[in-house]
């Protein structure tokens, strides 16, 4: 009688044991889960931030797009109305129409007067990393086209990254939950362990315990991914 009293005393203090190891388990777990949801709603917030952001980089920089190429198209134009008033100039000078040739003259320097003025005020021409290097050259255009959408791109890669970031952490934040449900069925069966008889109770435990491994396991996995 002391022996089987004795061997139920240990299994029931065994099954405390373990109680308490899974109640410390869920504690952390639970820990875990407000952690991941933390996060998750922070990258969340960083992503919904950064897609703004990004959308009002490429609101900005198509207006200032459609300033810069309108002005390079009106400075073009007019340096081939100059050029087309030179040449009919010196047409008209070779057909001794002089009158009518220093009338081209006159409003082609009014043109080349303008297109310096312009250009003074052109981003293609006061930035060096986009200006021609010949003065009859065209700017770089392709090297304005990348410099201008530089900053939208890093703004839509942080968002893409942070979007990332939220999906990790709202699926660990789910699993969390899978494993304090697991932790939740160890404790019930530790409970139902205590309520009952020796051989019973043997069954439950181990289960129980089985159960709590699995959990414990299974969160640390999810806690290193």
């Amino acid at each position: 009688m002391n022996a089987a009293s004795s061997t139920t005393e240990r299994w029931r203090s065994l099954v405390v044991f373990l109680t308490m190891g899974a109640t410390i388990a869920a504690a952390i777990v639970a820990g875990l889960q407000a952690d991941a949801g933390i996060r998750s709603q922070v990258a969340n917030r960083e992503s919904q931030v950064n897609a703004l952001l990004a959308s009002g980089e490429i609101f900005r920089q198509g207006i200032r797009s459609d300033y810069d190429l309108g002005t390079l198209a009106d400075l073009t134009k007019e340096m081939q109305d100059s050029l087309s008033l030179e040449i009919t100039g010196l047409e008209q000078e070779a057909s001794g129409d002089l009158d009518s040739a220093a009338l081209a003259r006159q409003r082609a320097e009014v043109l080349r007067a303008r297109v310096e003025r312009a250009r003074g005020l052109s981003y293609f021409y006061t930035d060096p990393a986009h200006a021609p290097s010949e003065p009859d050259a065209l700017p770089n255009l392709e090297g304005y086209v990348e410099a201008s959408a530089a900053e939208a791109n890093r703004l839509v890669e942080l968002q893409n990254e942070q979007a990332d970031e939220y999906q990790r952490w709202s699926r660990k934040g789910d699993s969390y939950v899978a494993v304090l449900a697991l932790l939740a069925v160890a404790l019930f069966l530790f409970g139902l362990a205590q309520a009952a008889s020796i051989r019973t109770r043997r069954t439950f435990t181990v289960f129980g315990s089985i159960v709590l491994a699995v959990s414990i396991l299974w969160a640390l996995t999810i806690l290193l991914a």
